[in-house]
């Protein structure tokens, strides 16, 4: 990297060299100039490496470079270190660089911002400018695309990836954000247009995965692993690095980028040292290692040996912690003279792409149009979002202001609803349709309202005398459950609440309430004595008390689905307790609040709590719901009574898929088996909504043993063993019979034909479809209802029916998901199908729009609702004294 000032001045003497007004006394004193700036800096040139390190000596975190050539430390054991950037305040734990910028990335797990320093050539280092606010401070790895000069980074904390261009700013994107349990490395290899990133796993196991810089293509290429942590791309050899820990032995591994010709490159006991980060170039490999002492170590391995030899060694004292390094140079991020976003149409985000190409990103919830433009309606509320039901106000913010280190959060809390009559005291949003239900005690009623600019509450449910403390959602059946308090009552409703029922009658002082839309179950607290968690299945079947609270006054309830954990709170106290959803463990403790909760919610790994005290009237309170650790909070002005979260992460839709199989037995095969395997996509409604399709696609394989025949075929439709033959499987007294050949064509179509006949009658008597003034009948969101599971009705475990027969096929939407290149017409992309339920798979580089629509104009502005806040930039402590 062109660190030192000498390669500054020595970039202006070229440029001297080809004018001819160039004078022997300029170029001399340039020269002198030069070397002296070189000698004062102490710098070198060559590759560099990269450091981030904590030291308990002094209590601070420290950003500095090394020579990265061990011909550097033969005869001096001396590490050359230079700590340009020191804080005792924050804590830096992940570096990255960009060798032809001049710049460090740097992010900071104590304030969660990621900072971008000024050129280091600069004298003193200049100052560090924020260039993003609101990570969870959990982002433990970071890499650099030099070509784009975008910055990405893995959050662990939030499940997600994101990226930012570090030199513009002003925008971010999420690149990925489905199928993260614990992301921990990131590197790229932007001449490739690849992303890798390591998984370290928890439900599933862990991996390594790779896709294109914008998220596209994702695939796995490597699995067998232990504890993946960090990873690296060798960009010469198109290979890349990995460390992995097991309890036994921690090594370094590789691969080609397909995850192919796997090697074992170091191997040591764990005994002996863990590594940590792992960084590489042209010759070596760079680790950091921890020992069982504390003792942190920096070690150079050759590449040109295979198990790769130690070439250097340096062992920190056990005040020193290594937290992550990077190396750069000209080789190891090589730049052609014509980088891919040079010529671009994009109006958010340029990414690199291969073969010199790019692809356009746009931020989150904007849609992408082949000409590269990005658009938003700004009419609708986004996710992720966290709601909140106070007095006279329904207020929404995003969940990362809660990690944002800022000041003045409050201002960042927009009110949605701010007329109302009195307090909210409990609210549930449905994400896939966009609704939002909640319970307004003055005037004792329920009320939905879409997540939309310009629309009215309407109340689909009065109750007298009774107060609502809890209410969830069945985003499957759409249904509404809530319980009333002073009532002992858990009732049910319909969306637009036409059917309106009585779940339960003998409920005790019910407070909380959720519900699991694939588990088909339902929880609520009982302030009995001892108060108690219940549980039932959606239909009031296997009503059973799960475990006793340890509460006194229980007042929110809250579900992990994928861990299939309840978390309880209450206004008595301060400990969150957690349970599996069947009750067999014992009641953990996993956290302790600030104040008591008066209701909780879930987003990613964080466990968000509403809580209230006579000093503080409202606060909202991150807690780790695996750590416990106190990790984010906003002051409010006003007690906060309910809260949930708006996102797809907390709603999650499965599909089921059902396996037959049949075995029989004929004189000619000994065994014949079929197996079934049928996903059906069900779109299931209710009067708020005018349409209802179903779809099944079933794919058997036939596999038919004999001393006849051993073929299997496999079709996606009802396939003969035998050429145009009608057999008959016995098994027991069932018969199945598989028509073939042209009986089967004549028998598919006469079906077809009846199908068809029973349709158009159904259309002549439907009845006419009753007006929606509150305009609530309009479709849910129709990505979310071709891709349901089997649906059932809160009451009656059966597909849900809707008055409305079938209306006419929705446009066929489509992608323009593609690479433009430099010399390449935006509207030259070949259209690739894509669904609509394209909200949480990457939206922001999906193009969606109908073929036989026009493109409209592009909406360059901001959502409604939107996290602004920056944090000022820092000016550091220049320190250039040597490491010991």
């Amino acid at each position: 990297m062109k660190y030192s000032v000498t390669l500054r001045y020595a970039r202006i003497l070229s440029e001297m060299f080809n004018t001819k007004k160039m004078t022997t006394s300029r170029m001399a004193v340039l020269i002198l100039i030069a070397c002296l700036s070189s000698k004062a800096n102490g710098q070198v040139t060559g590759n560099t490496l990269f450091l981030a390190h904590y030291s308990y000596h002094n209590f601070g975190t420290y950003i500095g470079w090394l020579p990265a050539s061990p011909e550097s430390y033969k005869n001096n054991q001396t590490l050359d270190y230079r700590k340009w950037y020191f804080s005792n305040v924050h804590y830096w734990n992940s570096i990255a660089a960009d060798y032809h910028a001049g710049n460090v990335t740097f992010h900071d797990t104590r304030n969660h911002w990621i900072y971008l320093s000024d050129d280091f050539e600069a004298p003193g280092g200049g100052v560090a400018h924020p260039i993003e606010s609101g990570t969870s401070g959990r982002v433990l790895g970071m890499t650099i695309d030099w070509l784009a000069q975008n910055v990405y980074w893995v959050d662990e904390g939030y499940n997600w990836i994101k990226m930012t261009n570090y030199l513009r700013g002003g925008r971010e994107a999420t690149i990925v954000d489905t199928g993260l349990e614990r992301p921990s490395g990131i590197a790229c290899h932007p001449i490739k247009g690849y992303l890798f990133w390591t998984e370290l796993g928890n439900t599933y196991p862990p991996k390594i995965e790779r896709s294109s810089m914008a998220g596209a293509n994702r695939t796995t290429i490597v699995t067998g692993l232990s504890d993946p942590r960090s990873i690296a791309v060798d960009i010469i050899t198109n290979r890349i690095y990995w460390i992995d820990n097991s309890v036994a032995e921690s090594k370094v591994e590789s691969s080609d980028l397909n995850g192919d010709g796997r090697r074992t490159e170091v191997s040591q006991p764990s005994s002996d040292g863990v590594f940590d980060s792992i960084s590489v170039d042209e010759d070596y490999i760079f680790v950091s290692i921890y020992s069982l002492t504390y003792e942190h170590i920096l070690r150079y391995y050759s590449k040109s040996t295979t198990p790769s030899g130690i070439v250097f060694q340096y062992i920190f004292s056990s005040g020193i912690r290594v937290l992550d390094l990077c190396v750069t140079g000209p080789n190891i991020q090589p730049r052609p003279t014509t980088l891919p976003c040079d010529v671009h149409t994009c109006s958010h985000l340029c990414v690199s792409a291969a073969e010199g190409k790019h692809e356009c990103v746009c931020s989150d919830n904007y849609v992408l149009y082949p000409n590269g433009t990005c658009s938003i309606d700004l009419n609708f509320l986004y996710p992720p979002l966290c709601v909140i039901g106070r007095a006279e106000a329904i207020s929404v913010f995003n969940p990362s202001l809660l990690h944002a280190g800022v000041d003045g959060k409050q201002e960042y809390i927009h009110d949605f609803l701010s007329r109302t009559d009195d307090i909210i005291t409990a609210v549930a949003v449905d994400t896939h349709s966009n609704f939002l239900f909640y319970a307004e005690d003055t005037r004792k009623s329920i009320f939905v309202v879409r997540l939309e600019d310009d629309q009215y509450p309407r109340i689909i449910h009065t109750y007298t005398g009774g107060r609502v403390d809890g209410m969830a959602v069945d985003w499957i059946s759409l249904k509404v459950y809530w319980v009333d308090y002073l009532q002992d009552r858990l009732r049910v409703s319909s969306y637009d609440g036409m059917s309106t029922s009585v779940m339960f009658y003998n409920v005790d002082s019910p407070r909380a309430l959720a519900v699991d839309s694939n588990a088909r179950l339902i929880f609520w607290t009982e302030q009995s004595s001892p108060t108690k968690l219940v549980s039932c299945n959606l239909d009031g079947t296997n009503r059973h008390d799960l475990v006793n609270t340890n509460l006194l006054n229980p007042s929110g309830i809250a579900l992990d689905h994928a861990q299939r954990r309840v978390y309880i709170v209450g206004e008595d106290s301060i400990f969150i307790y957690s349970v599996d959803y069947d009750g067999i463990e014992q009641v953990n403790i996993i956290g302790i609040s600030t104040y008591p909760a008066k209701d909780i919610t879930i987003f990613q790994d964080f466990i968000i709590l509403a809580e209230s005290n006579v000093l503080q009237p409202g606060l909202i309170e991150a807690i780790h719901k695996i750590s416990g650790s106190h990790e984010g909070r906003i002051k409010v002005n006003t007690t906060v009574y309910a809260i949930d979260t708006f996102d797809e992460s907390t709603q999650p839709i499965a599909t089921p898929t059902t396996t037959l199989t049949i075995t029989t037995t004929s004189p000619l095969s000994t065994t014949t088996q079929t197996t079934a395997t049928t996903t059906p996509t069900i779109t299931t409604t209710s009067p708020l909504s005018t349409t209802k399709q179903t779809t099944a696609t079933t794919t058997p394989t036939i596999t038919n043993t004999s001393p006849f025949s051993t073929a299997t075929q496999t079709t996606g439709h009802a396939t003969s063993v035998g050429a145009n033959a009608t057999q008959e499987m016995q098994s027991g007294n069932d018969y199945i019979v598989i028509i073939g050949g042209a009986f089967g064509s004549i028998a598919l179509i006469v079906i077809i034909l009846l199908i068809i006949i029973i349709v158009l009658i159904k259309e002549r008597k439907r009845p006419q479809e009753p007006r929606d003034s509150q305009g609530l009948a309009s479709n849910i969101a129709d990505h979310y209802a071709t891709h349901l599971p089997q649906a059932h009705s809160g009451q009656d475990n059966h597909i849900y029916e809707s008055p409305y027969d079938l209306k006419p096929e929705p446009p066929t939407y489509e992608s323009s998901i593609r690479t433009y290149g430099r010399n390449q017409a935006t509207g030259e992309s070949p259209y690739v199908v894509t669904k609509l339920d394209h909200q949480f798979d990457n939206p922001n580089t999906v193009a969606l729009y109908s073929k036989s629509e026009s493109v409209p104009v592009a909406v360059n502005t901001y959502p409604y609702v939107q996290h602004g806040f920056l944090p000022p930039q820092y000016a550091p402590e220049v320190q250039t004294d040597i490491l010991k």
